[in-house]
């Protein structure tokens, strides 16, 4: 039942990412997780000049709460690690054409 409501909210999200992108571009920044991951002070600046607010150095660690994963696990791709082969399949399956779009 949790597979099902993580493809229903990702659908939802991609389906107000398309609405937002388009009505509202001067308000709307599309953040790429990969980016804030690997880029971090590159794309947290952007985040802070988007949102006129002063970038400061405590922005690159913020505190680690409430991960199911270790420490050492790389978010990106540790969650397949997690999961069953059978949701990695079906997330593929259903989800992984519309998500490149936008990744």
């Amino acid at each position: 039942m949790i597979f099902i409501y993580i493809c229903r909210d990702w659908l939802k999200n991609l389906r107000l990412y398309k609405i937002n992108q388009s009505d509202y571009p001067q308000n709307y920044l599309f953040i790429k997780f990969q980016l804030l991951y690997s880029e971090r002070e590159a794309e947290t600046k952007r985040i802070t000049n988007f949102l006129g607010v002063d970038f400061e150095d405590l922005m690159l660690n913020p505190p680690r709460r409430g991960s199911n994963f270790d420490l050492d696990c790389d978010p990106l791709i540790g969650w397949r690690k997690k999961i069953p082969w059978i949701y990695k399949f079906l997330f593929d399956l259903l989800l992984r054409k519309k998500i490149d779009k936008y990744t």
